[in-house]
Parts: structure tokens; sequence; C-alpha cells
């Protein structure tokens, strides 16, 4: 069986064609005899502006980020503080096979391992 009785959609070619036609209306249009959105649909043109520039603040201040809290400047105690705190843990320890090191320890002491572990601490430390 053949699917060859299908209705294709209308390619949409610009996000334009779905807004309002009142010039630099940020709403989509609503009402579909005259593509116009809502606020612009039931009033008279030479309002238009007004109603434009309305939905556009609207619009920003809907998508305007929400800031909850304000981040008081660091004073510049606060600020070596931080950056000491930084060194410190920059200049932590330089054993980078401690890992290995210390799964070597827990196998000799008789702790049983899981094979991946065995493998991993000994191919680590270069032994079989």
């Amino acid at each position: 069986m053949a699917l060859t009785n299908f209705k294709t959609q209308p390619v949409v070619q610009d996000d334009r064609d779905l807004m309002c036609k009142a010039h630099e209306c940020p709403n989509r249009w609503s009402v579909s005899s005259q593509m116009l959105c809502g606020a612009h649909a039931w009033a008279e043109p030479r309002d238009w502006p007004s109603i434009t520039n309305a939905q556009l603040q609207a619009f920003a201040k809907r998508s305007a980020p929400v800031y909850t809290k304000l981040v008081e400047p660091m004073s510049m105690e606060e600020k070596m503080q931080a950056i000491a705190k930084l060194s410190r843990l920059a200049s932590g320890p330089t054993d980078y096979k401690l890992w290995a090191k210390k799964l070597k320890a827990r196998e000799v002491a008789g702790e049983v391992l899981s094979n991946l572990q065995q493998k991993a601490w000994r191919g680590a430390l270069h032994e079989s």
C-alpha cells in the first residue's frame, strides 16, 4: 500500500510571516482575517505606534532577567583571604599516583579489591 494521498503544510519562509503586520510589533498575529495581534486588531491604525511601544515594553519586561540578590563588592581584606585560600588549594598534594599507592596499601593490608581496582593501581605503579 503506497502512501500517496497526503497533504503538505505550506512552508513558512520567514518568522515575520507569523508576526503581527503592525510595524515592529513583537507579537504573533492572532486575528487571522487581518494578520494582527489582539492588541492592534481592535485599535485604529493611527494608535498603532503607541500600542506597539507598549507591547515592546511589556516584551522587554517579560524577557529581562530577574536578579534576586545584588552582589556586594569585596573588600581588599576579603580579596586577600580568597587569594590565600585559592593558593592553598592550588599548592595541594602533587603526588598524582597517591590513589594507586593507597589501593596497594589496602590490598597489602588484606582487603579484597575488585579486579578493576587491582588492574588500575598495578597499571599506574607499573607493577605486575
